[in-house]
Formats: C-alpha cells, sequence, structure tokens
C-alpha cells in the first residue's frame, strides 16, 4: 500500500494543491486544475497503486472505491478548506502544514482500511 508509486502520487497532488494554494488563481480555475490532477489520479492509482492480485481477502468494491478515497480524501478535503479560507497562509506555514498531511497519511490509510474498509462496509476480511 505504501510503496513508491503511492508516495509519489501524494507527493505530486501536493505539489499542485501548494502551487495553486500560494499563486491564488481565480477559485473556479483552482477547481479545474485541481479536479484534473485528481482526474489523472484515479486511473493511475487503478494502474500503478491498487495491488490487483490481492483478491482472497478483499471486496473488489475495496479496490474500485475504497483505494481512491482512502488517497485522495485528506488532500482534497484540506485543497476545499485552503480554497475556502479567505486569508492567505505563508509558504513556509504551508508547506509545514503539508508535510505534517503528508506524514498522517500512512495512520489515515490503516484507519481507513482496518476502521471504515474491514468493520463498517465490510469490503476487507482477514
Amino acid at each position: 500500500m505504501c510503496d513508491f508509486d503511492t508516495w509519489f502520487l501524494i507527493v505530486l497532488i501536493y505539489i499542485v494543491k501548494f502551487t495553486l494554494v500560494v499563486k491564488r488563481p481565480r477559485p473556479s480555475i483552482a477547481i479545474v486544475l485541481f479536479f484534473c490532477t485528481i482526474m489523472v489520479a484515479v486511473p493511475y492509482i487503478y494502474l500503478r497503486v491498487v495491488d490487483w492480485t490481492e483478491t482472497f481477502n478483499v471486496d473488489p468494491l475495496g479496490h474500485w472505491i475504497g483505494t481512491p478515497v482512502m488517497m485522495l480524501f485528506i488532500p482534497v478535503a484540506t485543497f476545499i478548506y485552503d480554497l475556502s479560507t479567505k486569508k492567505r497562509i505563508k509558504p513556509k506555514m504551508l508547506a509545514l502544514r503539508y508535510i505534517i498531511e503528508i506524514a498522517v497519511f500512512p495512520i489515515w490509510a490503516y484507519f481507513w482500511i482496518l476502521l471504515i474498509e474491514g468493520m463498517l462496509l465490510d469490503w476487507w476480511w482477514l
């Protein structure tokens, strides 16, 4: 789950986010550019991140829906927050916050897999 392709995609998404939040284009342009980034990320997740050989204990919905939601939830949620806030965040503080968000990603991923996919949605089992 946390291999090179996963980290590459997460860092790439955060680079795009950082650029859009710091440059502050019109909100409609920022939304379109970030949406395009996410639309490119979803096929990349299916092709490079999802382990399609692991079918014994994973429901197909866990691969088709669960993995993209797990990987994109935090970046999209914080992008919406960054776009909706009126005050400008200093680039150094924004970079520090994004580093913390990236560091929290493995905790979120295991929370998503074990509790949400495993116990709540029953897409994953032992």
